[in-house]
């Protein structure tokens, strides 16, 4: 691999799960930029970029002797933190809807979404797992749907047992149910005056969304473009 790799990019994922003996090895790859194949002598140069990826703490590996030091510094020159999904919750509707949309295609089936409930529940949720745990969710639900509305009983049963130390309101059944981006738009509106009810943080990752495209975004939310300047204006964006 590390000669096909020779003038591109490598890929290591889970390189926190190597052996020491494998750590070794790769090692002397990355500081001699040479291979030697399986059961030749013969030795080739190489050279590549290296990205690697763990769910782990390899300094705390490092500290337990399960990790070398000296690779893990040889490694990490370049460090990007994906942040967990807990930690970007507002990414949930819009995963569950390409989720959503992903299986529609794969099964044929014409699901339009989640029930508010089911959808609340979703965000209440830690996803320890993250993406791949909700993916795995919505492909259960799948599983278990006879309309085209995922309800509450149709998710995995970790999320419905999920206590997030405070009782998930309860809300109407949704009549069609609503698709997730909906949710996602609709759950800024206030409940008086259907008033616009966001955090700067929030704002920004909607102009984000839509790369800063104003009209986008005063369509997404519901408002008109000059409420959004004055919005923006009042944030500091």
């Amino acid at each position: 691999k590390f000669e096909l790799a020779h003038g591109g990019t490598i890929f290591l994922d889970e390189i926190g799960e190597i052996s020491q003996a494998i750590q070794v090895k790769l090692l002397r790859v990355i500081q001699e930029k040479t291979i030697e194949r399986i059961g030749d002598s013969k030795t080739i140069k190489v050279d590549m970029r290296i990205v690697a990826a763990t769910n782990r703490d390899l300094r705390d590996m490092i500290q337990n002797n399960t990790f070398r030091e000296d690779l893990f510094y040889r490694l990490n020159v370049f460090n990007i933190t994906m942040p967990s999904l807990r930690e970007r919750h507002l990414d949930i509707p819009l995963l569950a809807d390409h989720f959503i949309e992903f299986f529609n295609q794969s099964t044929g089936r014409s699901v339009k979404g989640l029930s508010r409930n089911a959808m609340e529940l979703m965000l209440e949720y830690s996803w320890p797992g993250n993406i791949r745990e909700l993916r795995n969710a919505i492909e259960h639900a799948f599983v278990l749907v006879r309309g085209n509305i995922i309800e509450v009983d149709d998710l995995p049963r970790q999320l419905r047992e999920f206590d997030p130390g405070q009782v998930i309101p309860k809300s109407k059944t949704f009549d069609g149910g609503m698709s997730a981006s909906v949710y996602y738009a609709d759950s800024f509106k206030g409940k008086k005056n259907g008033r616009l009810n966001i955090t700067r943080e929030q704002l920004i990752s909607v102009l984000e969304m839509h790369d800063f495209n104003q009209s986008k975004v005063a369509e997404f939310l519901g408002i008109s473009r000059v409420a959004l300047w004055k919005k923006m204006k009042k944030m500091d964006i």
